[in-house]
């Protein structure tokens, strides 16, 4: 208890008073009397002084004498009271005066309080410790009240959840990315998350969920349809100082924008990558054999190196437009646009041979018409960069790969297997983390890497998959674990329309 005491009285610097008198007695009287109760004092002999001392030290309270020469008290206090940077400081006069008259006045031009020559030690120390405790709760206020007229106004949302994980507040951004009514509290927050999105990397958001005082850092997704786009939150609590019973404070930042930016980027270069080679080299072959002169050409030939040349730039046209097509069109595929998994192995065959990589699959016979929910394009876009880093990883560049299929009753499990490199563990948690940068310290800036695997995983997560990454067991490789959702009967979509209009 005795230390208790001593630790709730010791001198607190911070505290900041200034004396304004011009009688030198009087400032050292109080400077005696303040001193053992821990105050940081300041002095100045004259009204301008005190002026000038108080607009370059921001006091935390003034005691300012009435009576002094070319400047009064009234003077000082009015001038105080006029600028903004003091206007809120507390101010108690002191004077011998002692009559009404001279209290109005000092209320009048904006004084707290008054105090009374002679000085009571015991009354002096208990009117400064309650107008500064005053006086501080005042600006708390008027800080908060700042606050939430920012935070009201942000396009971040915040949530403040307490330790229970119950919302306490949720600014209105928040409440639209939650579809929260105003005011509402008390709802469980994982709950109200779950209800419209899926929270990933899950093993991110289940960490958070189970060690309350741990960091969140995940996204919260809602698949796109064939009506909408996916929608992308990135939520963080932040590090704000709150009491135990406050909780934590989560921000939720929509970043729906940058992540559409990005894939379009990546998915035009790819695209410009493998859809316009062909047509050049055609293209550019037949014109440089003709342009050379080195070999004579019969017009029979000639006629036919530029019908090729013809038929080369006809396609490098076609392409471009489809290109053009494809960057805007969504990621997801319309109900006719989605493939059997039949035509899905040919096309994941088709990107083998294209790379010269060695593949195996295998799927079970009753899966070969069986739909996924990726268009024709998106699929091409995991399963080559898939590949693709398992050639540039392997350390001979040959790469052996297994594709297995199989299904379960939450959609499509796909296997993607090599005979590479083992990844470290902080590579693995690193790789399947959404983000909106490059991939520099993953791959190397090897070229032609594609989407990313981080990309991947985006484009699985919006469509309402996940993916996931092992290292093979007693031997060299990686494991891509792929769950791709099952497309819905067409019967499905009518009721999806519906719910996307409601």
């Amino acid at each position: 208890m005795k230390n208790q005491a001593q630790t709730a009285n010791a001198p607190d610097r911070s505290l900041v008073v200034l004396i304004i008198d011009d009688e030198l007695l009087a400032r050292e009287t109080l400077f005696a009397l303040l001193y053992p109760f821990g105050y940081q004092i300041e002095q100045a002999a004259t009204g301008s002084e005190g002026l000038t001392k108080a607009f370059a030290i921001q006091p935390d309270v003034i005691l300012l004498d009435v009576k002094m020469p070319e400047m009064d008290g009234y003077e000082v206090c009015r001038r105080i009271r006029a600028d903004a940077r003091l206007s809120d400081v507390p101010v108690i006069m002191i004077s011998a005066l002692d009559d009404r008259a001279s209290r109005l006045a000092g209320l009048d031009v904006g004084a707290d309080d008054f105090l009374s020559k002679p000085f009571d030690s015991t009354e002096l120390e208990i009117r400064l410790r309650s107008i500064t405790r005053f006086n501080r709760f005042r600006r708390l206020l008027s800080e908060r009240r700042r606050f939430e007229w920012m935070v009201e106004r942000a396009a971040e949302g915040y949530v403040i959840v307490d330790q229970h994980g119950l919302i306490q507040y949720a600014n209105s951004t928040a409440q639209t990315f939650l579809n929260l009514p105003p005011n509402d509290r008390g709802r469980e927050f994982a709950k109200t998350v779950t209800a419209y999105y899926r929270c990933v990397p899950e093993d991110a958001w289940r960490r958070w969920l189970e060690t309350p005082t741990a960091p969140l850092s995940c996204y919260f997704v809602r698949p796109e349809t064939p009506f909408s786009r996916a929608f992308w939150l990135q939520a963080e609590s932040t590090d704000a100082e709150l009491s135990p019973a406050s909780g934590r404070v989560v921000s939720l930042r929509d970043v729906t924008a940058a992540l559409s930016t990005f894939q379009d980027m990546r998915e035009f270069q790819s695209a410009i990558m493998h859809k316009l080679r062909t047509p050049l080299v055609a293209l550019c072959g037949s014109m440089e054999f003709l342009a050379s002169g080195l070999v004579k050409v019969e017009p029979a030939e000639g006629a036919l190196l530029i019908e090729d040349a013809h038929a080369g730039a006809e396609r490098l046209r076609n392409e471009v437009e489809a290109i053009f097509r494809f960057v805007r069109a969504p990621t997801i595929a319309a109900p006719g646009d989605y493939l059997t998994v039949a035509h899905l192995c040919i096309q994941v065959s088709t990107i083998a041979a294209e790379l010269d990589v060695a593949l195996q699959i295998d799927y079970p016979h009753e899966l070969a018409d069986v739909k996924a929910s990726l268009s024709g394009a998106t699929i091409e876009m995991v399963f080559r960069e898939l590949i693709e880093n398992s050639y540039k990883h392997h350390p001979a560049h040959t790469p052996q790969v297994h594709v297995v299929f199989r299904g379960d009753e939450q959609g499509l499990r796909i296997e993607v297997i090599d005979d590479g490199v083992h990844l470290s563990p902080e590579q693995i948690a690193w790789a399947l983390s959404p983000y909106i940068q490059g991939e520099k310290r993953f791959t190397g800036e090897s070229p032609g890497m594609g989407l990313g695997l981080p990309m991947v995983a985006s484009l699985l997560w919006q469509a309402g998959g996940n993916i996931r990454l092992r290292n093979r067991e007693e031997q060299p490789g990686l494991v891509v674990d792929l769950l791709v959702p099952f497309a819905p009967p067409p019967d499905a979509y009518e009721a999806m329309l519906a719910e996307e209009v409601r």
